[in-house]
């Protein structure tokens, strides 16, 4: 249950608990956050800028990164990234850190991301959200 009233587009918000968001073998790793107090709800349109390290799943192997300089910017929740990245980001406070398993469905899925990711890989980000506009 989250309890908001957001009028720009970041908001604090009270959270009992976050369950699961998808059916899937990875999703308790993603999306579970259990009793959490005065978290900041990132919402659509917020830009934000993240380092972060990509790594594949299967094998450990890094296939991205951006940990220096401005860091890799986006906007939430507007398909510029992938889709496990807008759900998982949300809620992060700037300075914070997080460690996200993002499965196939919701990363590159059935066609991967050639030749770096291969088709139907989960991948592993380690995230820190240095701003937000």
């Amino acid at each position: 249950m989250i309890t908001a009233t957001p009028s720009d587009s970041i908001s604090k918000v009270s959270v009992i608990e976050i369950s699961v968001i998808e059916d899937t073998p990875y999703s308790h790793q993603m999306a579970t956050v259990t009793r959490a107090t005065e978290l900041v709800l990132l919402l659509p349109d917020t830009r934000i800028s993240v380092y972060y390290t990509g790594r594949l799943k299967q094998n450990n192997k890094q296939f991205d990164s951006v940990t220096k300089g401005p860091g890799f910017k986006f906007k939430l929740g507007r398909n510029e990234v992938i889709r496990g990245w807008d759900i998982a980001l949300a809620g992060m406070k700037v300075g914070g850190k997080r460690k996200v398993v993002i499965p196939p469905p919701l990363a590159y899925g059935t066609k991967g991301s050639p030749p770096v990711i291969p088709p139907n890989s989960a991948l592993v980000f380690e995230v820190e959200l240095l701003s937000l506009n």
